[in-house]
């Protein structure tokens, strides 16, 4: 086990690695404390269910894709604010393969009920 504190952060990242390798259903509090190689107890300081740490794993996916440019130039006028939003919505689509197809059927599921 590590023994050096690991921060909410640091699971995030190994969330979103396992997400990358294995898909969406490998998140789990088991799998993501074996990724960080700490104890389950650890996740759970940090996440006080599976669908929090699922939830806060969607949400930094979506920072890491659309995080703010170092470039402000990407936003100086409309054609460079979209050529960037689709530049990244590559990325994601590469790095998270069905992740807004999937992010939206959740969308549409919620929607219907």
């Amino acid at each position: 086990m590590n023994t050096i504190i690991t921060s909410k952060e640091d699971i995030l990242k190994a969330s979103r690695e396992l997400v990358q390798r294995q898909g969406w259903p490998a998140i789990n509090i088991r799998s993501v404390a074996a990724a960080c190689r700490v104890s389950v107890g650890a996740i759970y300081n940090y996440f006080d269910s599976k669908a929090a740490l699922v939830g806060d794993t969607v949400e930094s996916v979506w920072r890491e894709i659309f995080h703010r440019p170092a470039d402000e130039a990407a936003f100086e006028d409309a054609q460079a604010c979209i050529t960037w939003m689709y530049g990244r919505m590559e990325y994601g689509c590469r790095q998270y393969p069905g992740f807004f197809t999937l992010h939206s059927l959740g969308f549409i599921s919620a929607s219907n009920v």
